[in-house]
């Protein structure tokens, strides 16, 4: 629920790429309907309209631009903006940025025309209010937030821990909207930080398989002197004292049954030419897939306070959870992968040919029916082959023949395993990089038929493939 938009580039084609004008166009377009309850009546079930006030191009100037000095330096780490800013640009990896990777020290104007909305005089935030007066019943808590900010001792972050509970209180008081349910988060977050809480979650492996039971332990620790009851485990609740050793571990044991397997969720269905498709559209938007399993521990502090709560999810055990190369949280893989050995096969109109497909071990002894699926024009021979894997990683390949329909067509064949009353149908790739974090997709095996009528003439074909060529 923004206040102020600004689009990096210009909405007038000819600047730069296209892809970057299109961004600036569709911020405009979206700026104008943000406020319209007609626009997308069915976003409004979880959703209420919401305009921001303005909208500008952060523009390189002009006569009718506001202009605001972007120098400066950050008190937390000494390094100028510029220079931060430098850095962030360096992790364009495929972009050859590494050459911006410091410097930026010097004074900066940055420009701003005004693309619609309220004009502005002295300050893009002009007419905003900015403070807890625009909450309903914020007046005191901003009082109160600017006396603990004024009185914090970084020496001491937990004297200002009795202030942040009572504010606390009173924040849980208001009426429930996007702004305050964020400083409610950020407000456990900051007690956490002044009370020295720190809550690990690890598994001992990052991947499992739907239906086993997973090992998670749970541990909680906190360096601040004050008395912190751990609320969540079950039958007790353990007071982690200052006099006392102040970390506590919690483990138990989860079945992780009928769980989708692990896929980016803009890449789960079937997207239409040029977009994806995302049944839930909470989601969108989200960098990435909610936690398959989250976990919200809670803690009281003091006696009468409300309890502060720590949202963690599993990682593997053996990483550093705050490494940002080392994350791996968990995931859902099937027990056996499949993969086509060629995307695409060629037909001649009545033929048939052979088609390969390997199976590959997610655990040991996974035995079971592999098959291929077509559309009835196209027949499959054998109909199916039993397989039985004794070891995890164990791969072995399987030929099927296809024969196409008599007349030119195409059809998406896709493969499936069989194991007890579950089938698994996906293919395994994995993305690892020291630059960000693993990624698993799991897309359908799925191999591109061709059947059409071809001529050949020439007595000797090349061919140089392009990117993504795949034939």
């Amino acid at each position: 629920r923004p206040d102020v938009m600004i689009t990096r580039f210009s909405t007038v084609p000819g600047g730069t790429h296209g892809h970057h004008t299109a961004s600036a166009v569709l911020a405009l377009e979206a700026f104008k309907l943000a406020g319209d309850s007609n626009a997308f009546p069915d976003q409004l079930t979880y959703l209420k309209p919401w305009q921001p006030r303005r909208i500008f191009v952060n523009s390189r100037g002009g006569e009718s631009a506001l202009q605001i000095e972007a120098n400066g330096t950050d008190p937390v780490s000494g390094e100028t903006f510029g220079a931060i800013a430098g850095h962030s640009r360096a992790m364009h990896k495929s972009q050859g940025f590494g050459n911006f990777g410091g410097g930026g020290g010097g004074s900066r104007l940055e420009s701003f025309r005004l693309l619609a909305g309220e004009p502005a005089t002295n300050d893009i935030m002009d007419g905003v209010d900015t403070t807890w007066n625009r909450v309903p019943g914020g007046a005191e808590i901003g009082k109160q937030a600017g006396e603990i900010i004024a009185q914090f001792d970084l020496k001491n972050p937990a004297a200002s821990v009795e202030a942040l509970l009572a504010l606390k209180k009173n924040l849980s008081a208001l009426p429930a909207e996007p702004l305050v349910e964020e400083k409610r988060r950020k407000l456990d977050q900051i007690l956490q930080a002044c009370l020295g809480l720190s809550v690990v979650a690890t598994v001992p492996r990052a991947e499992v398989v739907p239906g086993e039971k997973l090992m998670v332990r749970v541990t909680a620790s906190v360096h601040a002197k004050i008395s912190v009851v751990w609320l969540n485990p079950p039958g007790h609740a353990p007071r982690m004292r200052p006099d006392e050793p102040a970390s506590l571990d919690l483990d138990f044991t989860h079945e992780l049954a009928s769980l989708p397997l692990t896929q980016p969720y803009w890449l789960r269905e079937e997207p239409t030419v040029g977009m994806f498709r995302v049944a839930d559209a909470k989601l969108i938007g989200q960098p990435e897939n909610p936690p398959v399993l989250p976990l919200t521990e809670s803690f009281q502090v003091g006696t009468n306070s409300e309890p502060v709560e720590v949202e963690t999810e599993p990682v593997k055990a053996g990483t550093e959870a705050g490494k940002f190369e080392a994350r791996r949280t968990l995931e859902i893989i099937p027990p056996v992968s499949l993969d086509f050995v060629s995307d695409v096969k060629l037909f001649a109109p009545g033929s048939a040919y052979p088609v390969e497909i390997e199976i590959t071990a997610a655990r040991a002894h996974s035995a079971g029916t592999l098959k291929l699926n077509a559309p009835a024009d196209w027949k499959i021979s054998p109909a199916s082959q039993s397989f039985d894997l004794a070891t995890a990683g164990e791969k072995k390949k399987f030929t099927f023949t296809v024969t196409a329909p008599e007349k030119p067509a195409s059809a998406g064949i896709t493969a499936s395993a069989q194991i007890g009353d579950a089938t698994f149908g996906s293919r395994r790739i994995e993305i690892a990089y020291k630059h960000i974090p693993h990624i698993l997709l799991q897309p359908p095996a799925r191999l591109k038929a061709v059947c059409l009528d071809l001529a050949i003439r020439g007595k000797k074909i090349g061919y140089v493939p392009g990117a993504g060529d795949s034939v």
